[in-house]
């Protein structure tokens, strides 16, 4: 660049510094620290490196961007599934429980509907109690054994008693004899 063109530069820009370059030409130095009127119109090699790093770190941070957006939109996904299955969840427990509570209240109003009919049959118990205590003086309960012997035909001779009444099991009667031991209660009047 030339005096004159150098000097235009200066004049338009206020506070720039015209001055020469290793080579002899003239440039203007800006206030901001930019060389106007070297052949790459002050940029030097560091210059065009930084802005090659700069434009790959935009671009990296542009993917990143992209990554973060992409993730929040899965996250927010999950989210809403996660919530859609615990809503759904806890609808379905809301109910059975419900049900569970409603069988309960029917299954307690039966218990105390069956509570009170005994409650009534023993107030009926109590006051017949009551009255044959008073007709037929008190009665002890006492708990009696009982032996009853019973009969049935052998069944290892069919009850013909064998060959000359030589059956085993029944001696050659024909019957075999059983005994049974019970136990029942029997109220005797004092």
């Amino acid at each position: 660049m030339d005096f004159r063109e150098a000097s235009e530069i200066a004049k338009k820009n206020p506070g720039a510094v015209m001055t020469r370059d290793s080579t002899g030409s003239f440039i203007v130095r800006l206030d901001d620290g930019r060389v106007i009127g070297t052949e790459n119109d002050g940029r030097t090699a560091h210059d065009e490196s930084f802005r090659e790093e700069l434009t790959g770190l935009r671009d990296q941070l542009i993917e990143k961007n992209l990554i973060i957006e992409k993730l929040e939109t899965e996250i927010k996904a999950l989210r809403d599934n996660i919530e859609a299955a615990i809503s759904t969840r806890l609808d379905s427990e809301k109910s059975e429980l419900a049900n569970i509570r409603k069988e309960l209240s029917l299954q307690r109003s039966v218990f105390d509907k069956k509570t009170n009919d005994v409650q009534a049959r023993l107030q009926k118990l109590d006051l017949l109690e009551k009255t044959y205590r008073e007709r037929f003086g008190e009665v002890e309960i006492k708990t009696v054994k009982e032996s009853v012997e019973s009969r049935s035909v052998c069944q290892r001779c069919g009850g013909d008693g064998g060959v000359r009444g030589g059956c085993q099991k029944c001696d050659g009667s024909g019957w075999v004899l059983s005994t049974e031991t019970t136990f029942r209660e029997v109220g005797e009047i004092k």
